[in-house]
C-alpha cells in the first residue's frame, strides 16, 4: 500500500462463551477512521468480521508496517485476543527524490560586504516516509570563494543531518567574502546529498563587494576622469606651462638686449645692423667755423653723434663715413650725418 492509500482489512471475532460479550477493539499501525471502539458479540461459534478501512499516512515508514488489532472483554480484561497484519509501505518519492525539502532565508538583498560576513538560515523538512541521512553543501559559481560555515541550530557544527519521517533541522549558513576581483552578484544553491538522493534548494543570490579599487584616472571627490581624458588634461597643462615659461624668457632677453641702430647710406632704403650702441655723455659742440647744420642734419664727434630728436649721444660704427642717415634707435628720428 502506498503513501495516501487506503486499504481495506477484516477481523474476525468469534464469542467462545455463553453469553453476550462486549469487547473493547484497539487498533495500532494505521489510522482506522471507521473502527468502532466497543463491539457486542453474542455466543456463538461462527466468526463475526469486522470491516477495517484504514489510511496510509504520509509519514508511515517505508517498509514493513505490521496493522494489529486487540479486543478486551469489558466484564472481564483477562478474556483477549490480538491478530496482526503486516503490509508493505513503498518508499514516498517524486522524480526518484525523497520529499526533502529546502528552505533558504537571509536578509535584504543578501550583501555580502568585503572581507565581511553575511548569515543565511538553511531549513530542512522530511516530509517523506523515509529516514534520511547526508551532507549539506553551498554550491554555485565562486561558492568556495565564500568560506562556508555551518552550524545546526541547538546541534553540532557541522552540515551533516539525520532525518525522520517528518522530521526537521534547522542550520545556520555563514559565509565570509575572500573575493580579491570585483564583486557582483552571484547565484547560489543548498545541496543535500546522501544515501540515495541528491537534492538542491531552489537558487538564491549573494550580492558581493568587491575591494575598493583606486580610481581609473584622476578623482576629484565630486566626479572622476578617466585615464585618458587626465592625460590629455596634465599634457595640456604641462605644454601651456612649458610655453609660459619660454615667453617669460625671451621677454626678460629682449629687456636685457642692448638697443641697436639702423644705418642705411644716403639713397639707400634698406635697412642694416649694427652693433650695439651705448650712451655716453654728449660730446663737446663743434668748432665754430664748422658749417650750420640744417634740421635733422649731425656731425660726428669722436665717433658719436647726438640725435637731435632726443639728445642721446649714439656711437657710429668706425666703417661709417659721412655723408650718410640712421634712424635713432630711441626716438626713431631720421638723422643724417654730415662732414
Amino acid at each position: 500500500a502506498s503513501v495516501g492509500q487506503t486499504i481495506q482489512a477484516y477481523l474476525w471475532l468469534t464469542n467462545t462463551g455463553n453469553a453476550n460479550q462486549t469487547f473493547q477493539l484497539a487498533i495500532t499501525g494505521l489510522n482506522c477512521s471507521n473502527a468502532q471502539s466497543t463491539l457486542t458479540l453474542p455466543p456463538s461459534t461462527s466468526a463475526v468480521p469486522v470491516l477495517l478501512e484504514c489510511a496510509v499516512s504520509q509519514n508511515t515508514p517505508a517498509g514493513t508496517t505490521a496493522l494489529s488489532a486487540s479486543v478486551t472483554s469489558l466484564a472481564d480484561p483477562s478474556v483477549s485476543a490480538t491478530a496482526s497484519l503486516n503490509f508493505t509501505i513503498p518508499q514516498d518519492r517524486v522524480n526518484g527524490q525523497p520529499r526533502l525539502s529546502i528552505t533558504v532565508t537571509g536578509s535584504g538583498e543578501n550583501t555580502l560586504p568585503h572581507e565581511g560576513s553575511l548569515v543565511l538560515t538553511v531549513v530542512l523538512q522530511n516530509d517523506g516516509n523515509e529516514h534520511l541521512t547526508g551532507t549539506l553543501a553551498l554550491v554555485g559559481e565562486g561558492a568556495a570563494d565564500l568560506s562556508p560555515s555551518w552550524a545546526a541550530v541547538g546541534g553540532s557544527s557541522n552540515p551533516n543531518y539525520v532525518l525522520s519521517p517528518g522530521q526537521s533541522a534547522t542550520y545556520e549558513l555563514m559565509l565570509v567574502s575572500t573575493i580579491t576581483t570585483n564583486g557582483g552578484e552571484l547565484n547560489m544553491r543548498i545541496q543535500a546529498a546522501g544515501s540515495g538522493h541528491l537534492l538542491l534548494s531552489d537558487p538564491f543570490t549573494v550580492n558581493t563587494v568587491g575591494p575598493t579599487v583606486a580610481p581609473d584616472g584622476v578623482s576629484f571627490g565630486f566626479f572622476e576622469l578617466d585615464n585618458q581624458i587626465s592625460i590629455t588634461i596634465m599634457a595640456t597643462g604641462w605644454l601651456i606651462t612649458i610655453l609660459f615659461v619660454l615667453l617669460t624668457i625671451s621677454r626678460r632677453r629682449s629687456r636685457s638686449e642692448h638697443i641697436h641702430s639702423t644705418f642705411y647710406d644716403i639713397g639707400d632704403d634698406e635697412d642694416e645692423d649694427s652693433p650695439p650702441l651705448t650712451d655716453l655723455p654728449l660730446p663737446p659742440p663743434p668748432l665754430p667755423d664748422a658749417p650750420a647744420l640744417a634740421d635733422g642734419e649731425a656731425r660726428i664727434s669722436d665717433g658719436r653723434v647726438t640725435c637731435m630728436g632726443c639728445s642721446s649721444s649714439l656711437k657710429m660704427p668706425e666703417n661709417r663715413d659721412p655723408p650718410f642717415k640712421f634712424k635713432c634707435p630711441k626716438c626713431s628720428e631720421s638723422v643724417r650725418v654730415v662732414e
